[in-house]
């Protein structure tokens, strides 16, 4: 459980850096990223369940 909550606190403290690495490597290869589609909508959800903390 500690193990989960490091990666937890790593990811959440470096959010901003993962968006824009993302957002980068969509623009440049958008092929890759097709697939994820048909899932906007849960992974949205997904989001906005996150941010009730």
């Amino acid at each position: 459980m500690g193990r989960l909550v490091s990666v937890s606190n790593f990811v959440g403290n470096t959010f901003a850096v993962w968006v824009l690495l993302f957002a980068v490597l969509s623009f440049l290869y958008p092929q890759g990223f097709t697939w994820l589609g048909t899932y906007i909508v849960p992974l949205l959800g997904i989001v906005m369940l996150g941010m009730i903390n």
